[in-house]
């Protein structure tokens, strides 16, 4: 069951690229991640109320924290990633995005000082050339003569700015529940877009707009499955099986949405497409080949029998720990707790 929620949970994520490519030709980027958040707020509200309420004065401690990796996460990611959209392919998108865990490798050297191993140092050359791979189209010799499609680089810089969110996570405070921080995070999101969402208003007021049940639906799935649903079922898997073994089920989200750009929006899959992502899969594979025989030492020496208490959304529970290399985001942001 636990490997059913996560890969449910990364096609939800998955289905983000496709459904943000058809809804930014009918509402503009900073409107619809507003409504995104907004709406997925009013539900989160009701199910986690409670921890919202008791953790307070946990909020008030570490405010500065959260208000940044809310900033990097329901804020950047979405709203770049929203804008390149219009002008990319849900399938370029989505490719730029699997390069996340190279620039979150070369983020926690430059910024918590973690040591990087050669096979990092290899993972992040595979998976930079496949992106300049990428970006150039398969032909890396106009990567100083041809300008890199806008398309591309705003979703390179939601690329980047989902990797910032990931190597922050450790600055999340742990005494903070899952539901809170994500419904914390939900309410935060939607007031911080405000000013990208209020500039693009008066275009809802021209003669063409008009709501129709097409992009309600496109708004509520934003809102209900990539938003709450994901992250309620990834943190639930990730709770059963733990994160090293979960990881991988990261790699499933551009995966997802390449598929489903392909079949529902006969988007062409090229030469170039395969061989950058080949590299980009490839120096993941390069980066985490330390962190695997690092994990099955440890776990050779000595069982792990930790386990972590934290608030529901009714009572305590306790549930095991989990672990992961520095960094990563297993919990793709929001359940990042130890």
């Amino acid at each position: 069951m636990a490997y059913i929620m996560l890969v449910l949970a990364a096609a939800f994520w998955g289905g983000n690229y496709v459904v943000g490519r058809v809804m930014v030709f009918h509402l503009p980027p900073g409107i619809l991640a507003e409504a995104r958040w907004l709406v997925a707020s009013l539900p989160l509200l009701a199910i986690y109320r409670r921890n919202v309420i008791a953790e307070l004065p946990i909020l008030r401690e570490s405010l500065g924290r959260t208000l940044l990796l809310v900033l990097f996460g329901p804020v950047l990611f979405p709203t770049c990633l929203y804008v390149g959209l219009q002008y990319t392919t849900a399938v370029d998108a989505a490719m730029l995005l699997s390069a996340t865990p190279a620039l979150v490798l070369v983020i926690n050297r430059v910024m918590f000082r973690d040591t990087i191993t050669p096979w990092n140092i290899g993972g992040v050359a595979f998976s930079t050339l496949g992106v300049l791979y990428l970006l150039t189209h398969g032909d890396l010799r106009t990567i100083l003569t041809v300008p890199v499609g806008r398309g591309d680089l705003w979703a390179l810089a939601s690329a980047g700015s989902w990797a910032i969110y990931c190597a922050c996570l450790r600055l999340k405070d742990r005494r903070m529940s899952s539901g809170g921080f994500i419904t914390y995070s939900a309410l935060f999101g939607a007031v911080m877009l405000l000013p990208f969402a209020l500039p693009d208003a008066h275009l809802l007021d021209t003669a063409g707009f008009s709501v129709t049940l097409p992009m309600l639906l496109g708004v509520l799935y934003l809102a209900l499955f990539p938003s709450i649903a994901s992250y309620m079922l990834w943190n639930k898997g990730i709770s059963l099986i733990g994160s090293t073994r979960g990881e991988i089920y990261t790699h499933f989200i551009p995966l997802f949405a390449v598929v489903f750009s392909v079949i529902f929006l006969k988007t062409p899959f090229f030469v170039y497409d395969w061989i950058s992502g080949g590299l980009i899969i490839s120096g993941i594979v390069l980066s985490s080949r330390s962190f695997r025989k690092k994990s099955l030492g440890a776990a050779n020496k000595t069982p792990e029998v930790t386990s972590q208490t934290h608030l529901s959304s009714e009572h305590v529970i306790d549930e095991p720990a989990v672990h992961h290399r520095p960094g990563s985001c297993n919990g793709l942001g929001a359940f990042d707790e130890k």
